[in-house]
């Protein structure tokens, strides 16, 4: 039975040796020459390849990285510092945060998979007229994790004790993490005046 898979396997490699392979006529290994147009006066439609003086935006076209972009940043920063985490649906975060939503243009939170890390994450760009609305619901999550963690696991309660929450216009980030300060510049420096 083994030398029938082996067989089998063997054909198949064979197929795909044989698939691989320049199918096109073997006599000719030289490119063929094609006429040649005259270049056109008329400006091109088509996006330049040539590399240019002139200053970009990095293509983000409201000037600001969306906080999806800025979440994804993160992750890819710390990719094995951080803890697995979970995205707050809207219930969630009414029910977490006692955060609505709708007062918010974009956010992310985040929570961790597993309830031996404190580590947690929201970042939002506010709605105007909705930021007090929004740090109270922050200031209430804060004193439930506090009290959670204070008789809980110490190392994690030092975690909540240096947590980190910034206000940059209308955004925020509310962070609990062994690296929110360093999050926190981040954060500064991206939506920062």
């Amino acid at each position: 039975m083994k030398r029938f898979f082996a067989l089998i396997l063997a054909l198949v490699l064979a197929l795909a040796l044989v698939g691989c392979t320049n199918g096109g006529d073997k006599t000719s290994t030289a490119p063929s020459a094609s006429p040649s147009t005259a270049p056109s006066t008329e400006p091109s439609t088509e996006p330049s390849t040539e590399p240019s003086d002139e200053p970009t935006d990095g293509g983000d076209t409201t000037g600001t990285k969306s906080i999806a972009d800025f979440w994804q940043s993160i992750v890819d920063e710390y990719p094995n510092e951080l803890p697995g985490t979970m995205e707050l649906t809207d219930e969630d975060l009414q029910t977490v945060y006692g955060i609505d939503a709708s007062k918010l243009e974009e956010y992310t939170a985040q929570l961790p998979m597993m309830n031996v890390h404190a580590t947690e994450f929201f970042i939002a760009k506010v709605k105007d007229g909705e930021m007090d609305a929004v740090k109270e619901g922050i200031a209430s999550r804060l004193e439930n994790v506090e009290q959670t963690w204070s008789q809980y696991l110490p190392d994690q309660y030092e975690l909540v004790k240096n947590h980190q929450l910034v206000e940059e216009g209308n955004y925020i980030l509310f962070v609990i993490s062994d690296k929110a300060e360093a999050i926190a510049d981040t954060f500064r420096a991206t939506y920062g005046g």
